[in-house]
């Protein structure tokens, strides 16, 4: 209703507050008084228990001395919500005080548990040894290492203080294996030509001695010398992807290397393609020397004529291309059998 004043809507609204927490004290309301309160066919001047009809109140008329003095607004059905935060403000200046609580997520590491940190000084100071600076000089802590153990990294001085290792923080280290190949290695050096304990090359069927070589660990390792010109040093790639390896030694050329008077090129290398090696995809073997190819033909089995004999194709049958033609000799037809070319 608009037409109610501001005087006539609080005493209504303090109607309603008496009609609910008008019996003196601050308990809810019944099941009873709550239908009461709701039963529409209700006038404000019916009585019934606590409900009293016929009253009406404005904000002068309120009386302070009506509420209880003694009430506590903290406390409700029992329950003390002022004790519960002031035990709440007590747990959390005790969790942050100083933040060493070894059960907080702040423990930095603390000797007793709680308190400040134990400061620490940049600086350390160092003796001269009569070196005319004085008794002693000022050096940053960071910087107090010996040449034997080296400056620490910044890794480690982050860990410092925290009692674990650096391993725990890092991922393990996998050790490095060598992958498979689908090729066989030779059984003997390719420099010396004896067998024995041999390194193989991961890049082509070549193995050599440590000794030979003048590698000490075979980690070191890397390739044979037949992946690097022996006079330029240029790799395949440098070398535009094709290297002329000599089957019988050791050398390798790039084609702006390789000597005039190369006694013979080979292209594949057969007892390398017999290995299982692709032997002409980025090389093409050669024999150096006339003292080359003796090896060759004396230790390594190779002969000129030592060629792969190529497979003859299917046969074809041509029947269907000569019909209709006429055999040479009239008594006998065009044969209908397949011709095999070879």
């Amino acid at each position: 209703d608009s037409s109610l004043s501001t005087t006539n809507l609080l005493a209504d609204l303090r109607f309603g507050s008496d009609a609910v927490f008008g019996k003196g004290g601050r308990s809810l309301p019944t099941d009873e008084e709550i239908e009461i309160i709701t039963d529409r066919s209700r006038t404000e001047h019916t009585s019934s228990g606590h409900l009293q009809g016929g009253r009406s109140a404005n904000l002068a008329e309120f009386e302070t001395d009506a509420v209880q003095p003694d009430h506590d607004h903290n406390n409700f059905e029992g329950v003390d919500f002022k004790a519960i935060r002031e035990n709440h403000s007590k747990q959390e200046k005790k969790r942050t005080k100083g933040l060493g609580n070894g059960d907080s997520a702040w423990d930095l590491g603390t000797e007793s548990g709680v308190g400040k940190r134990q400061k620490k000084s940049r600086i350390t100071y160092q003796p001269t040894n009569g070196s005319g600076y004085g008794t002693a000089v000022p050096v940053l802590h960071s910087n107090n290492y010996d040449l034997e153990g080296g400056e620490q990294s910044i890794f480690d001085r982050e860990l410092a203080g925290r009692g674990k290792s650096r391993e725990i923080y890092g991922a393990p280290k996998k050790k490095g294996t060598r992958t498979g190949v689908p090729w066989e290695s030779q059984d003997m050096c390719q420099i010396c030509g004896d067998g024995g304990e041999l390194m193989l090359c991961p890049r082509c069927p070549v193995s050599v001695h440590a000794k030979c070589v003048g590698i000490s660990d075979a980690k070191n390792f890397l390739s044979c010398s037949h992946h690097h010109c022996v006079y330029c040093h240029k790799n395949q790639s440098g070398a535009g992807g094709m290297l002329f390896p000599c089957q019988a030694c050791p050398a390798s050329f790039c084609e702006d290397c390789l000597p005039e008077k190369t006694h013979r090129i080979l292209n594949a290398c057969p007892r390398f393609e017999d290995m299982g090696f692709n032997s002409t995809k980025n090389f093409c073997y050669v024999h150096c020397t006339a003292q080359c190819e003796n090896v060759a033909r004396l230790d390594l089995k190779w002969s000129p004529d030592l060629k792969k004999r190529r497979s003859c194709p299917e046969k074809l049958d041509l029947a269907s291309t000569f019909q209709g033609l006429q055999s040479a000799e009239p008594d006998k037809p065009l044969s209908s059998e397949a011709i095999q070319i070879c």
